[in-house]
């Protein structure tokens, strides 16, 4: 099942690691401090919220998404959870 995982805080650590494990199918949206966090492991995609990453200065190698974008990414997936 296709799963995103919406990660708010960057010291999860519970979230990060089982978004990490959730396999190529699935993907991580980093929002809010979460666009700090780094996930590794083999997921389908990991991207950070433009807005988020400006707001905090912060710059990552993940590509930053859009409102508009963050949408799409939710009705692409089966199932949200949010971290």
């Amino acid at each position: 099942m296709a799963t995103l995982h919406i990660i708010r805080r960057a010291n999860d650590l519970l979230a990060i690691e089982a978004a990490s494990q959730s396999g190529r199918n699935s993907a991580v949206l980093l929002i809010q401090d979460g666009v700090r966090a780094s996930v590794p492991g083999p997921v389908g995609g990991v991207y950070a919220s433009a807005d988020d990453l400006a707001a905090r200065g912060v710059q990552t190698d993940y590509p930053s998404v859009t409102v508009a974008q963050m949408s799409e990414l939710i009705l692409r997936h089966e199932r949200v959870l949010v971290w």
